[in-house]
């Protein structure tokens, strides 16, 4: 059991921080954002997360940089910043026609109610992410009776665990194309339940795309949409040389939902695999066209929506800073006055550099969100005084933490407010420090109409997703 170490300082805004005399400079960090905005087809524009990445993502990124450069566009008559978000609104809304408002669909999987919820929800965290454009050369698919729709008494080319038919059914009750699916009832037990499909030839060290859809309700447990790989036809357990997982989370998937596995290569000695509809838990849910597709050739660019579903168990949350920010946003805003002690409890967390939580614990490195996150929140509750030294030289620490040359601010520093040497600049980060540095009147997201203070809290939610689930994945492998 790994025990969370806490500094507690007697008193933050005793805490003396010298800095170089250059500030954060507004300008230029607009700038970075404008030339992250790149046009990757045709008259398609969206942020990069940063300069080096070939990925676009529809999410924090996007919904933030156009907000901020929305608001500076107006504010300065820009037209280079208003033209940007004009892009990325256009985009987003004609091309993907996901709205802008929005910010991410994650946002309708995890919420309801439009509040940000702790306790309803327990274990990891989970995502999945459709890929909704791109330029890469995909080979044929792999899984024959792929829409599950052939077949008389079954479905041809597909096996089941179940031999009562209880929790393996070939379904007519659900279907995404056509009039059959398959349906999988989870009731806990000491064996996964599962639909199989047929083996399939592969070729070593090539890498592969598997998806399908699903849509019904996950109580509880273990779901999965799993690849196995065999160096023989017959499946058995002594042919299998691994197998690679995509977890299906908690949660009502009330339309048609894409679960996707992306890049996975074979192993060396791999010449067949299949995949497995599975579960081990509570819940009922159906699949439908199925795909495993070999890579042939990675493209210039793949645009994803990632879709997130954040389940944080309490009291875990409390051991991660950003959390109990989000959740004094959550609770000042719906005027529940525990946001008291979560903030308390955050400011212990605070040495005067950085926060101390789980997630420094595991790096040694502070986060720079969480820093602009502190101050928005301090900010938005009216507590700048309880953390003045900080709030009063903000300017000044962003400015070390900021590129002079390209002007984005990076992901991570160490003490003394060093820029972490191995940390690369980025969108969301640079968004965030853009709110951190306003002046009081301009938190929240007051000027533009459509946007209230709780999806100000929900769009903010969306940085901590990122880095929760990807932690929290990488401890269950």
């Amino acid at each position: 059991m790994t025990t969370l170490q806490v500094f507690n300082p007697p008193n933050i805004a005793s805490v003396k921080c010298e800095f170089s005399s250059e500030e954060f400079d507004e300008s230029k960090a607009l700038d970075f954002m404008v030339s992250s905005l790149t046009n990757y087809n045709g008259d398609k524009w969206l942020c990069r997360e940063h300069n080096k990445s070939t990925t676009y993502w529809i999410y924090n990124d996007n919904a933030l940089a156009f907000q901020i450069l929305s608001y500076k566009g107006n504010e300065t008559n820009n037209s280079t910043l208003n033209k940007a978000a004009e892009n990325i609104s256009r985009t987003i809304k004609n091309d993907y026609r996901i709205p802008i408002m929005e910010g991410n669909d994650r946002i309708e999987v995890i919420f309801k109610n439009q509040t940000i919820s702790f306790s309803p929800y327990s274990s990891a965290g989970y995502h999945f992410s459709p890929i909704i454009d791109h330029d890469m050369q995909l080979g044929k698919n792999l899984v024959m009776n792929s829409g599950v729709e052939n077949g008389s008494v079954y479905p041809e080319y597909w096996y089941f665990s179940d031999p009562s038919g209880n929790r393996t059914q070939w379904s007519t009750e659900q279907s995404r194309n056509g009039s059959h699916s398959l349906k999988l009832v989870g009731n806990f037990s000491k064996d996964f339940w599962h639909w199989r499909s047929h083996v399939f030839s592969v070729s070593p060290f090539k890498n592969y795309l598997f998806r399908c859809y699903v849509n019904g309700t996950v109580q509880s447990g273990e779901w999965y949409l799993t690849i196995r790989w065999f160096n023989a036809s017959d499946p058995t357990f002594e042919n299998q040389i691994s197998i690679n997982h995509t977890q299906i989370g908690t949660g009502d998937y009330v339309n048609w939902t894409q679960i996707i596995g992306f890049n996975f290569t074979a192993p060396p000695t791999a010449l067949f695999a299949d995949i497995l509809f599975q579960c081990n838990g509570t819940g009922t849910l159906y699949a439908d066209e199925f795909e495993v597709q070999e890579i042939t050739n990675g493209g210039s660019y793949i645009v994803r929506n990632d879709l997130k579903h954040l389940q944080v168990p309490d009291p875990d949350f409390k051991d991660y800073a950003d959390l109990l920010l989000f959740g004094v946003l959550d609770r000042y805003n719906r005027n529940d006055s525990s946001w008291m002690s979560l903030w308390e409890n955050a400011m212990k967390m605070f040495n005067g550099t950085g926060f101390i939580d789980k997630a420094f614990n595991a790096t040694g490195k502070f986060d720079t969100y969480k820093l602009a996150l502190f101050i928005i929140t301090a900010t938005i509750i009216n507590e700048t005084q309880a953390i003045s030294e900080i709030y009063n030289t903000r300017k000044q620490i962003f400015g070390q933490l900021q590129n002079k040359t390209n002007g984005g601010v990076v992901t991570h520093y160490l003490q003394n407010f060093t820029p972490n040497p191995d940390a690369t600049e980025n969108i969301e980060t640079t968004c965030l420090t853009i709110y951190a540095c306003l002046h009081d009147p301009e938190i929240p997201l007051t000027w533009i109409p459509e946007f209230s203070t709780w999806l100000l809290v929900l769009v903010f939610l969306s940085i901590l997703t990122t880095i929760i689930v990807g932690k929290k994945s990488k401890s269950s492998k």
